[in-house]
């Protein structure tokens, strides 16, 4: 009788120490799902709030002094190309200020109209006489060299220190997913 007495304690601590396994499985499968569900929550905020920053960006880009129209100085809401031809080169003596400022991004400006050529726009074509009809993409920071990118853009009014004319384009700013 004494076997059937401990017979019947190993089979109760048998079936507690299963049932024990099964919620502890279950509670792992249920925090694995949740974890994933955040994870994603977490991404899509991510994505959200970089669209939200390059929107920011791309306000405040046209009234940076460094891009900024200026007449007399009264100052306008325009991009002027002079400036942004020489602000490749304030780029490539203050990286540090810049890569702060911007980050992971590509900053371009695209001519929309009237657009004469396709191509980007360097310091040789800026010194030819058929500027600025002999390009129309200016690539003023470049710092994000990945395939899966967002792109936002807004129109701006250009204006040409050289012709002294204004036309249309499109700031547009690439950043990562």
């Amino acid at each position: 009788m004494i076997v059937k007495r401990s017979s019947k304690a190993q089979l109760g601590t048998i079936e507690m120490i299963m049932v024990l396994v099964i919620v502890i499985v279950i509670v792992v499968i249920g925090i694995v799902f949740y974890y994933n569900f955040f994870l994603k929550g977490i991404e899509s905020k991510k994505s959200e709030l970089n669209l939200q920053e390059a929107n920011v960006l791309l306000a405040s880009l046209s009234s940076i002094p460094e891009l900024q129209c200026s007449f007399r100085s009264v100052t306008r809401e325009c991009i002027d190309m002079g400036k942004a031809i020489a602000f490749k080169e304030v780029l490539v003596n203050n990286k540090a200020y810049y890569i702060d400022m911007f980050g992971s991004k590509n900053i371009k400006i695209e001519l929309l109209y009237p657009s004469k050529q396709e191509g980007e726009c360097n310091d040789n074509k800026y010194n030819s006489n058929e500027y600025p009809d002999n390009c129309s993409l200016w690539t003023l920071y470049n710092n994000l060299n990945i395939q899966e990118k967002a792109i936002t853009s807004t129109p701006v009014s250009l204006y040409f220190p050289i012709t002294k004319e204004f036309r249309v384009g499109r700031l547009i700013v690439e950043l990562k997913i």
